[in-house]
């Protein structure tokens, strides 16, 4: 999915091997968790 906006969230990870950086996961309230994965072109 290309130009998604993400909600706010806590407690997410993110990683990167030279580019992209993939940002993945996330609380967004007490004990309910994403499971979204975000790729950001740098």
């Amino acid at each position: 999915m290309k130009r998604a906006v993400s909600t706010g969230c806590a407690v997410f990870g993110f990683a990167s091997d030279d580019t992209p950086i993939l940002v993945f996961g996330g609380m967004v309230e007490y004990g309910k968790y994403l499971s979204d994965l975000y790729k950001l072109n740098s």
